[in-house]
């Protein structure tokens, strides 16, 4: 009965880990597409902006535009 007991308690720990590792793979890959499109949008907003502003150099206004937002951040 006790070997009976602790081989059910091993199932149910496996079939923990397989649902658990099952959601960590579904919210990353969730996440992953997510900030993709998140990132996507930015840099076409970057590149909208640049063009409205008629700037050569859109890489400069990308870095300026990060390093204002982590100041940002760390003011929070």
């Amino acid at each position: 009965m006790k070997s009976r007991v602790t081989e059910m308690k091993a199932r149910v720990t496996e079939m923990k880990a397989r649902v658990t590792e099952d959601l960590a793979s579904k919210f990353l890959r969730y996440w992953f597409e997510v900030s993709s499109e998140i990132v996507f949008n930015l840099s076409e907003a970057i590149v909208d902006i640049t063009d409205e502003l008629q700037l050569d150099d859109k890489r400069c206004v990308a870095i300026t535009w990060i390093s204002d937002h982590k100041r940002n951040e760390r003011m929070l």
